[in-house]
């Protein structure tokens, strides 16, 4: 059985706006949940200078406020950086 999946680190090299780079995904997560994908998948890293997606649940939220019914998952999550009662 194949799946099809997007993935988003939502990386960029410098110089890219982020806003578009932010704004692109959520666009393409509607356009995935139109076209049949089974998917979004978003994972947490930090440290690094290309924007490596340091909130994905804030992007997971922004994505389901866009689709009805796709699923979303984080695939990784710094669990030490957030509240646990808030996760």
């Amino acid at each position: 059985m194949a799946l099809f999946i997007a993935r988003y680190d939502l990386r960029a090299p410098a110089g890219t706006d982020r806003g578009e780079l932010y704004r692109t995904a959520l666009d393409q997560a509607a356009w995935c949940e139109a076209h049949g994908f089974d998917m979004l998948v978003l994972s947490e890293h930090h440290g690094v200078d290309d924007g490596y997606l340091p909130s994905p649940i804030t992007v997971a939220a922004a994505m389901a406020a866009r689709t009805s019914a796709i699923p979303i998952m984080i695939s990784a999550l710094l669990v030490p950086l957030h509240d646990p009662i808030r996760l």
